[in-house]
């Protein structure tokens, strides 16, 4: 006997492929989904990246009065370029998120018949760790440029020296830009 049951629930179709696995046809009516119909990622940065430390506020509060005597040892000149290139790091790592978060929302899954709830979990386990792979690839290797050029260039940082750092990730070609 067979049966046809046209755009049945999601419980129908578990009872069904419990009692029926091994004869149960369900054909797509279409062959590609993007990832983003079933996986929502959010990204989750650390707290240092929406505090007051990366902001301007925060940078203009460091930055000394035009009448005020400079004392080479004023712990506001030393941490400007610190927290300037903190907050381009968190930049930088938003701009990589989001990057990869769009790139990743147009890759689809293609298939011609229903796939099962292990499947389905199965590859979307195995997307999301490649996903993750990847990004780390990506930040491990910004560290360790960032790593050598600190070791070659012995980063130190007060007002007007080499302490200004620049990360950016948002030409889209796989090139990152560090000053």
């Amino acid at each position: 006997m067979s049966m046809t049951y046209h755009d049945p629930s999601y419980a129908t179709y578990k009872k069904l492929y419990m009692n029926h696995s091994d004869k149960l046809i369900c054909p797509c009516t279409e062959i590609t989904a993007n990832y983003t119909l079933f996986i929502n990622i959010t990204p989750i940065y650390h707290p240092i990246c929406s505090s007051a430390f990366v902001k301007q506020i925060w940078f203009d509060q460091l930055r000394l009065s035009k009448n005020q005597p400079i004392n080479m040892l004023d712990w506001r000149l030393t941490s400007q370029g610190y927290f300037r290139s903190l907050a381009a790091l968190c930049k930088f790592a938003n701009d990589t998120v989001n990057n990869d978060l769009q790139e990743f929302g147009t890759r689809t899954i293609v298939t011609t018949q229903l796939l099962n709830e292990i499947l389905l979990h199965s590859e979307i386990n195995n997307i999301l760790e490649e996903f993750i792979h990847s990004m780390k690839t990506e930040f491990e290797r910004v560290n360790s440029i960032l790593r050598l050029l600190f070791q070659v260039n012995q980063y130190y940082t007060i007002a007007n020296s080499n302490g200004y750092l620049r990360a950016s990730n948002q030409t889209g070609d796989g090139h990152i830009e560090v000053r």
